[in-house]
């Protein structure tokens, strides 16, 4: 049963490799690869969420003239990718940082 489950959700083919596997090691990937098929399962999860959250409408105006609008104007208002992108690289506006830049040369040179 190893060896066909190392092939079927490991990938592995080659039958030495997988009878050098110590039960610890085969454990281990296993383990693994329960946890990324849970990761996947959650990546698809939350798309559907994200599916239902793009289509959001809310009531606008009142008495006769209610109408649904989209929550989200545009793809920017449900997802800012240069606002997250800065973020993670911890970018700052560049005519701020030029002084510092320039300051920082000058102190070096």
């Amino acid at each position: 049963m190893i060896v066909l489950n190392c092939i079927r959700y490991l990938g592995m083919t080659d039958i030495n490799e997988i009878g050098r596997l110590t039960l610890y090691e085969y454990d281990l990937l296993m383990t693994g690869k329960a946890l990324a098929s849970v990761d996947e399962a959650h990546k698809a999860h939350k798309q559907a969420w994200i599916n239902h959250q793009v289509s959001a409408t809310r009531l606008v105006g009142s008495g006769k003239n209610k109408k649904e609008v989209p929550v989200y104007k545009n793809f920017k208002d449900f997802f800012d990718y240069e606002a997250e992108i800065k973020k993670i690289t911890n970018e700052v506006d560049e005519s701020y940082d030029k002084k510092a830049m320039d300051l920082l040369l000058k102190a070096n040179l």
